[in-house]
């Protein structure tokens, strides 16, 4: 026997048996551990994107109204400003009115004529079309 050999003392019954259950206990909380850190960063990925996407207006999205042109929305807006369209056709042009400042801003000069009183043939000058569209 060499010299290492004196220092050497036998293990305890069973302590070879709960040293080795100690380590594989703790592998099993280091898998475990990963496993939940990286499930946990997996679900704040998806809050992130969720939350990114509705604030973007993403999200449930629903359905975009088939676009309108400005002179088919000009001829429309009297009848809109009376409210005498139908839904489809009133989602249709409030959408356009959204995006396009010139044809909100003639919709807000008519909606301030009608209150004001003025009678449709009164009403933006050099537009006779617009007069049609609201005595239909």
């Amino acid at each position: 026997m060499n010299q290492h050999d004196d220092n050497w003392d036998a293990c305890p019954d069973g302590e070879l048996s709960r040293m080795v259950g100690q380590i594989r206990a703790a592998r099993q909380r280091r898998i475990t551990n990963r496993a939940a850190a990286g499930a946990a960063t997996l679900l704040i990925a998806l809050t992130v994107v969720g939350l990114t996407a509705s604030w973007l207006g993403g999200g449930a999205q629903a359905e975009q109204p088939a676009p309108i042109a400005c002179p088919r929305v000009r001829e429309l807006l009297p009848a809109y400003t009376q409210a005498k369209l139908d839904s489809d056709l009133n989602k249709r042009i409030a959408h356009h009115l959204e995006h396009c400042p010139r044809c909100r801003q003639l919709n807000e000069q008519l909606q301030q004529q009608a209150a004001a009183g003025a009678p449709f043939d009164q009403r933006l000058p050099g537009r006779p079309q617009l007069l049609v569209a609201a005595r239909r």
